[in-house]
């Protein structure tokens, strides 16, 4: 992964995804002798690492987060759901985890 620092011009990142393009050979063969660690030294020619961070996933999501996403369904949706207490279930788009408001949820809403 690469990223920009601030006031560096967004052309960098085209340049970038282009010498990255141009070397894949060094990315997929299994047979490169060179350390992972010692790729971008190889592909680039003028490049300072300024830190090395495992990349995680994380996603912030919450059922008080997606709470809002309720009010852009339709009304008759919603009341359709109150009168027949079911619930109405999100997906994060991001995560995928899944979060259901029951009627009593939904009632605030109508």
């Amino acid at each position: 992964m690469a990223q920009l620092l601030p006031g560096a011009p967004i052309r960098l990142i085209h340049t970038i995804r282009n010498v990255i393009s141009d070397h894949q050979s060094y990315l997929i063969d299994p047979e490169t002798s060179k350390t992972f660690k010692e790729l971008p030294n190889l592909i680039f020619e003028d490049i300072d690492i300024v830190g090395i961070e495992p990349v995680r996933l994380f996603c912030g999501c919450s059922k008080e987060i997606l709470y809002p996403m309720l009010f852009a369904l339709d009304k008759e949706e919603l009341a359709n759901a109150y009168e027949n207490d079911s619930f109405i279930e999100i997906v994060c788009n991001v995560c995928g985890k899944k979060y259901n408001f029951d009627s009593s949820e939904i009632a605030s809403l109508i």
